[in-house]
């Protein structure tokens, strides 16, 4: 098993303590396209990336954070500790190896270095750093793993949005040591906190209580931030809500596996709550009513 989750998984050796006799590893994975990410537990143990297993020419960006310090130790660099809390960038281009001392959990985004490369100045054909816990982005992307590591995504489309959303989150933070005046950055980072919003909203449709105060409680900000980030846009978050909703009933209702269901039991799936009120949002937003979108038998 060792060998199998090594080599063959994660491309790497992985080598237990001394006396170890058991390795324990365990991961909730989201996968879309080349990106992968997920919420792991695993006992104390050291990974390497050989000069061998380098052979396979894979480049890939792992990006990893835990709750324990990460011991790393690359050719032609000074050892050094990633501290508990920050992450580690780490490029399967480099022979590395790096020591999780203890039991420990945390995140790790996984995904091809030529995606990051477009994205960040400066990041280097073989990156290999941490960065602080309190470097912007680092919140917004702690916060956005914690929200979508238990998820079950049954929508690819759904999953490859939040794919995207990484992607952006993890440029973001990257590249907030480029030179960039602080209304940019701040422009930046409203957008992506929006996104993160916006990705929850998609994910709870259907779920009676989202609402302002719901989404800006989970996200740990107030009520006023959440209004202030779609007011930038020229909108508010019950017409985002109630637009989602109705392009979600669009959806369902032109699916032909769905013929079967009434229009009243998928419009309440979806958070709303009589037929008379659904119909006239439907007619208002598309122009027809939900009964002429549905496929004819």
């Amino acid at each position: 098993m060792k060998d199998y989750l090594g080599r063959e998984i994660c491309h790497i050796e992985i080598n237990l303590p001394e006396g170890a006799t058991e390795i324990d590893y365990r991961l909730d994975l989201h996968v879309s396209g080349t990106t992968k990410w997920g919420y792991w537990t695993q006992l104390a143990a050291t990974h390497e990336r050989t000069d061998k297993l380098r052979e396979d020419g894979n480049d890939d960006v792992i990006l990893t954070m835990a709750d324990t310090p990460i011991l790393m130790r690359s050719a032609g660099m000074e050892d050094f500790v990633v501290k508990t809390g920050d992450m580690l960038v780490l490029s399967q281009a480099r022979s590395t190896q790096f020591t999780l001392p203890r039991a420990a959990r945390g995140w790790s985004v996984r995904l091809p270095h030529k995606v990051l490369h477009d994205a960040v100045a400066g990041l280097g054909e073989a990156p290999l750093r941490g960065v602080s816990r309190q470097a912007p982005g680092m919140l917004l992307l702690r916060s956005y793993l914690q929200a979508t590591a238990h998820e079950r995504f049954n929508d690819p489309a759904i999953t490859a949005m939040a794919a995207r959303h990484l992607q952006d989150l993890i440029a973001l933070t990257l590249g907030s040591g480029d030179q960039r005046g602080a209304e940019t950055m701040e422009g930046v980072v409203s957008r992506s906190r929006r996104k993160v919003i916006e990705a929850d909203m998609l994910a709870y449709l259907g779920k009676p209580t989202l609402n302002l105060e719901w989404i800006a409680a989970r996200q740990g900000v107030s009520v006023r931030h959440v209004q202030r980030l779609f007011a930038s846009q020229g909108t508010s978050f019950s017409d985002e809500l109630r637009r989602m909703r109705l392009e979600k009933a669009a959806a369902v209702l032109s699916d032909e596996r769905n013929a079967d269901r009434t229009i009243l039991s998928i419009a309440m799936d979806l958070g709303f709550f009589d037929t008379p009120t659904f119909n006239r949002s439907f007619k208002r937003h598309f122009g027809f009513t939900p009964g002429e979108l549905r496929p004819r038998r």
